[in-house]
């Protein structure tokens, strides 16, 4: 919410308030989610190059690499029969430097007139890390400012 952050610790349900650097990854977080990424593509200050065709999750797709700003350098995989997003790859750092993590999406199914991905696949380095399977999407709730408070008993951030 704005500049503040917290965390429920799942094994003892604590709420944790988050400090700056927490704010700051859940913000580059949200930087990869599909509405984000397909915006950043379509900015138009983004450099956007088509680099050929290949199969990606058994689908025939058009590789088309974006750079915008201060997005990481990404790779969108989209489907030539559906001109659906299938996957992309983004350039990540970690702490031994740099890696790619995929995304993968299927299942699309319409939601107000708008085709939406119920499936996530996600990889870092090719190793499966998670699978997302969407079981409702909520396109513009109404949202009370109170969604986003922390349950009361927040510990202050350690760092």
């Amino acid at each position: 919410n704005g500049s503040r952050a917290w965390t429920v610790l799942a094994e003892n349900d604590t709420v944790r308030a988050g400090d700056s650097l927490d704010v700051s990854a859940l913000r580059i977080a949200y930087r990869t989610d599909l509405p984000f990424v397909l915006l950043a593509a379509s900015d138009k200050n983004a450099r956007v190059a088509a680099r050929g065709r290949e199969r990606v999750a058994g689908r025939d797709v058009d590789r088309i690499e974006v750079v915008n700003g201060t997005d990481p350098w990404r790779m969108l995989y989209v489907d030539l029969a559906t001109r659906r997003l299938v996957a992309f790859d983004q350039r990540e750092r970690g702490p031994r430097g740099y890696y790619l993590a995929r995304r993968v999406y299927g299942d699309y199914r319409e939601l107000d007139g708008i085709q939406w991905p119920y499936r996530e696949e996600r990889f870092v380095s090719n190793h499966p890390l998670m699978t997302l399977e969407i079981t409702g999407v909520q396109l513009n709730p109404e949202l009370n400012e109170t969604f986003f408070s922390p349950p009361k008993g927040a510990v202050t951030p350690w760092r």
